[in-house]
């Protein structure tokens, strides 16, 4: 089963980063709270992104260091559509995959990588942020 959101310009993916931007800004979207690569995976197969101009995703990969396959999954499954791309990544210590995001966007011209700042390594400092 496929979830629409025909008329909504931004779509937010993800786990709990793209949750917080999204219920902070009163998005739309499938986020989860913990959410891994493979889940966060599963939502962007669900959504219809056929009217989506911009997709805000969260990889999951935070939630599992060691699904690097599984997001890449998620850039092969977004990289021939016409939507303007931006991965959120905490500046976090536990997970050092800011080179590996980079490099994925960096292989896309509509793909931008937002780091922000967090204070207990796992969400953003505040959600009070234009993306």
């Amino acid at each position: 089963m496929t979830a629409s959101f025909a008329t909504s310009a931004t779509l937010y993916i993800g786990d709990s980063i793209a949750h917080g931007y999204k219920e902070y800004n009163n998005g739309k979207g499938i986020t989860k709270v913990g959410a891994n690569p493979s889940t966060v995976f599963s939502y962007l197969e669900k959504a219809d992104l056929d009217n989506i101009k911009n997709l805000i995703l969260s990889t999951g990969i935070s939630n599992n260091c060691k699904q690097r396959s599984q997001v890449e999954k998620q850039f092969q499954y977004i990289r021939y559509k016409n939507i303007n791309l931006q991965i959120l990544l905490l500046n976090s210590p536990y997970c050092k995959n800011y080179l590996f995001l980079k490099q994925l966007c960096t292989n896309d011209h509509n793909c931008r990588l937002v780091t922000f700042p967090t204070t207990d390594g796992i969400h953003p400092t505040n959600y009070k942020r234009d993306l």
